[in-house]
């Protein structure tokens, strides 16, 4: 086994590198009329973690990612800008 794969893991993408999400997000929360407080309800994160988000500063890990999904009725792949379809 390489021991520069086990070296990369666990990793986690710069989200500078990846501006599309916080954009996708805020775009679809106000699409869906959805505050901060009401998505962070529903992902069950803090509000500061939801505005990270929407600023570019933090990136979600997958589960947050799914609730966050299922709270704005939108596909990951839109979220994460695989996609330019926004629904499921």
């Amino acid at each position: 086994m390489n021991t520069r794969t086990n070296q990369l893991y666990p990793f986690k993408l710069p989200t500078t590198e990846y501006p599309d999400f916080s954009e996708r997000l805020k775009y679809t929360m106000s699409l869906r009329n959805c505050s901060v407080a009401e998505l962070a309800e529903c992902a069950y994160v803090s509000r500061s973690t939801i505005c990270g988000y929407r600023k570019g500063s933090r990136s979600p890990d997958i589960r947050t990612l799914r609730l966050l999904c299922v709270a704005l009725d939108v596909s990951s792949d839109f979220l994460i800008g695989l996609r330019e379809d926004i629904y499921l």
